[in-house]
């Protein structure tokens, strides 16, 4: 089962604006920054950087321009919607090997709270099987984030749905 998010219909709406606000909570078209986008899907966030590289790399093949993010070089990870699909051991190890990769890097996060108006949306949006796949909590990942990270940035409550961190790890 596939896991990437669909950016049609009447949720591309709210999925549209979740990569405007990474996109501006982090500066990502502002300053010269090579950004891996890990999980990145159908390569939205790659369409709307103007000025700087996006390393497009998704554990889907399909999607991903490599194999691996092993010997990559980049200044910013964006991992949006992706760490819900990690257990708190595999968060750990992914925030560890990109400390040794670059210990400057900065992460953008996107984080569903998968609320009431999440489980709502995803009807309306005929979207039955959003979040079958979750494997971590919104109170997980921001306890991992709060134990690992520096918050630099956030904004909250995208549609209700969404909340954004710019951090750097401690």
């Amino acid at each position: 089962m596939t896991i990437t998010t669909n950016y049609s219909a009447i949720g591309s709406i709210y999925f549209y604006q979740i990569i405007e606000d990474i996109i501006r909570i982090a500066k990502l078209n502002e300053g010269e920054k090579v950004i891996l986008d890990y999980g990145c899907g159908n390569k939205i966030l790659d369409s709307k950087i103007n000025n700087n590289k996006v390393l497009n790399y998704d554990l889907d093949p399909i999607y991903s321009d490599f194999s691996s993010i092993d010997g990559l070089k980049f200044d910013y990870i964006v991992l949006n919607h992706v760490l819900m699909y990690l257990n708190k051991k595999e968060i750990e190890i992914l925030f560890k090997k990109i400390k040794k990769m670059n210990s400057q890097c900065h992460f953008v996060i996107g984080i569903g709270k998968q609320n009431i108006l999440s489980k709502i949306g995803k009807f309306i949006t005929f979207n039955f099987n959003a979040h079958n796949e979750t494997v971590s909590s919104y109170n997980q990942q921001m306890e991992i984030i709060y134990d690992n990270m520096k918050i630099l940035n956030y904004k909250k409550n995208i549609y209700f749905m969404t909340d954004i961190f710019h951090t750097s790890l401690i």
